[in-house]
């Protein structure tokens, strides 16, 4: 059993809000913007300033929707790394 110290509140992502957050909200949290992506959240900080821009208010980090989706879209159409094995 989880203990929530008074004052703070538990995060969590169920099917119903995970959905509803790219639609609803403006602004997404680290954790939020990390389960939209897929990634994890040292991944995604050392995306943060680099290749995805953040929205400061105060002490909150926060990554605007429509730069996730530019984000995923510039990862989906970018072009192909020079490797072993790609021809």
């Amino acid at each position: 059993m989880m203990v929530v110290k008074p004052g703070y509140r538990r995060f969590s992502l169920t099917p119903d809000t995970v959905w509803r957050y790219p639609m609803d909200k403006l602004l997404l949290t680290i954790p939020e913007a990390c389960h939209v992506l897929g990634i994890g959240r040292s991944h995604l900080y050392a995306l943060l300033g680099k290749q995805l821009p953040v929205v400061r208010i105060g002490r909150s980090v926060r990554v605007h929707t429509d730069d996730v989706r530019r984000f995923a879209q510039e990862q989906r159409l970018g072009p192909p790394r020079a490797g072993k094995g790609r021809d």
